[in-house]
């Protein structure tokens, strides 16, 4: 008798167990994974589009540092026009993080963690609920504020970007070994 209730004990924490893992398998496909997949589209535009715009700017600004200013309106018409190519994506992820952000219910410790590393990504490391500027925004703020300093600056931000996407991949990761460790 006694035997047959830690049995049937034992069962329904297994069950328990197996319940909650299947939970987390289900938030991280629904919630995780399609975040990260739409990050990856955003920081391959990035990546692409900045370096491309410091190709620009290098041709802008002379080793003496006088600026061209028919070359530099070039990089700034291309980052204009590029920027817009993903920024639903960028404004749907840029939500998402402050949403989570604000009310840290109903998701894990390491959900939280891996959308406020998108978060700091897309927002330069900026708090995700002040306004958010994006990378090629704070460029073109920056070319017209500060010309002769766009091309050092746009070799920060390219560097900031791939450290924080580093910082993403691995919350990612993290999420991606815990989930495929409970299958």
């Amino acid at each position: 008798m006694l035997a047959d209730s830690l049995l049937s004990i034992v069962d329904r924490l297994i069950e328990l167990a197996q319940v909650r893992s299947k939970q987390r398998a289900s938030v991280f496909n629904r919630l995780v994974q399609p975040t990260f997949d739409d990050l990856l589209a955003v920081h391959n535009d990035y990546i692409t589009t900045l370096e491309h715009a410091e190709g620009l700017l290098s041709k802008a600004i002379s080793d003496d540092g006088k600026v061209r200013a028919k070359r530099l309106a070039e990089a700034g018409a291309y980052l204009s026009e590029k920027r817009l190519a993903l920024e639903p994506a960028r404004q749907k992820l840029i939500a998402l993080a402050r949403i989570i952000e604000s009310e840290k219910t109903g998701v894990s410790a390491e959900i939280q963690a891996f959308l406020h590393s998108v978060g700091q990504y897309l927002c330069l490391g900026a708090d995700v609920q002040a306004r958010p500027s994006t990378a090629a925004t704070s460029i073109l703020d920056h070319i017209q504020s500060n010309p002769a300093r766009s091309l050092d600056y746009i070799r920060e931000v390219l560097d900031a970007l791939r450290m924080n996407w580093a910082k993403v991949c691995e919350a990612f990761m993290r999420l991606k070994i815990q989930v495929s460790s409970e299958v």
